[in-house]
């Protein structure tokens, strides 16, 4: 009896280890009801896949939008390239997906990466930031106005994150903070994974 309930225990913790192969970890909301509602990448991936990392750079300038869309079905990741504008009223139209297989090992070793620097707590204050102390008790900040925004959105079954710094590295040289420098290090590594699956 003892071993059968031994046997029983082993296979649960096997099928929670299959269960939680390629999911993220734990992690807090920093969107509130509102903005999760809003979201569109929610609204056109949240009924298919459980655990999605979206990668995009928007501009003023962009008339499309496009996000790299990493997608975990419950068994495998894969890329999703989707492409869409946005109407007058936010609405995604025109829209184009191309759904494709990935390097899972690389994109697994980029998931750890993320927890290692602590993306799942960044602050948008941090990532954003634009002033810099000039010690006589002024303060010196720049704004782009018509610049690029880089932006991670993460959805999964404990939470929902968005991450955006605008113009990260030009701003990262007038004032640094730790996390944009590991911002803009999960922006590089991402994408040298999209280049290397576009080839």
């Amino acid at each position: 009896m003892r071993l059968n309930m031994k046997l029983v225990l082993t296979i649960i913790h096997f099928l929670i280890f299959l269960d939680s192969f390629g999911q993220l970890p734990s992690f807090e909301t920093n969107m509130t009801g509102t903005q999760i509602e809003n979201s569109i990448l929610r609204k056109e991936f949240h009924d298919r896949f459980p655990t999605v990392i979206s990668f995009s750079q928007n501009s003023f300038w962009f008339k499309r939008h496009k996000n790299y869309v990493f997608a975990f079905d419950g068994k495998d990741w894969s890329l999703i390239k989707w492409s869409f504008e946005l109407s007058k009223k936010g609405i995604p139209k025109k829209q184009k997906q191309e759904q494709k297989k990935i390097d899972e090992n690389a994109f697994l070793s980029f998931i750890d990466f993320l927890e290692e620097v602590g993306f799942y707590d960044f602050s948008q204050d941090s990532l954003n930031l634009n002033e810099r102390d000039l010690g006589n008790g002024q303060m010196l900040s720049k704004q782009i106005l018509d610049g690029t925004t880089d932006k991670f959105e993460i959805f999964s079954s404990s939470g929902h994150r968005s991450s955006t710094s605008h113009e990260a590295e030009f701003l990262q040289k007038f004032v640094q903070t730790n996390q944009r420098k590991n911002f803009i290090e999960c922006k590089r590594r991402i994408l040298e994974i999209i280049k290397e699956d576009s080839n």
